[in-house]
């Protein structure tokens, strides 16, 4: 299995897992990452901070990486217990692809769903790691305004 320079850290919060490569993401990276939060059992109930500054948008879409994503944002919503996700985007290239993705997963979800009021985790974009964190640890009341 090829190295993958991944730097894994906790906020002080722990409420946080911030994934940041300095590559572009590929499949054998998401999977690293379900795998890392699967058997390292160290995260209970964190909730999912994704930092795609770096994605490659042409490759994550016509690589199928989007199957990939969504199980990566299932995972963490099967097993992590997080309501809520963020995408953290740099450039207004990057802010789009987040939305596109966050569009993916709710229809993943609503497809998924057992009923159509079941609970679906509200994943916002941001543009700064500070507003994402202070989102994600808010009163589970405050409505995403970088959301809609």
């Amino acid at each position: 299995m090829k190295a993958l320079n991944i730097d894994w850290q906790i906020s002080p919060d722990e409420h946080l897992i911030i994934v940041t490569t300095g590559e572009n993401l590929n499949a054998g990276d998401l999977h690293a990452y379900r795998a890392e939060v699967l058997m390292s059992g160290r995260y209970p109930g964190c909730r999912q901070l994704i930092d795609i500054t770096s994605l490659d948008c042409s490759r994550l879409i016509y690589m199928d990486l989007m199957d990939e994503f969504v199980a990566c944002m299932n995972h963490s919503r099967n097993h992590l217990q997080g309501d809520r996700a963020a995408l953290v985007a740099a450039t207004s290239s990057q802010q789009g692809m987040a939305a596109f993705l966050r569009s993916a997963f709710a229809l993943s979800q609503q497809e998924q769903a057992e009923s159509p009021a079941a609970l679906l985790m509200d994943v916002g974009v941001f543009t700064d790691i500070q507003q994402a964190r202070t989102w994600l640890t808010s009163d589970r009341s405050e409505s995403c305004q970088a959301c809609r």
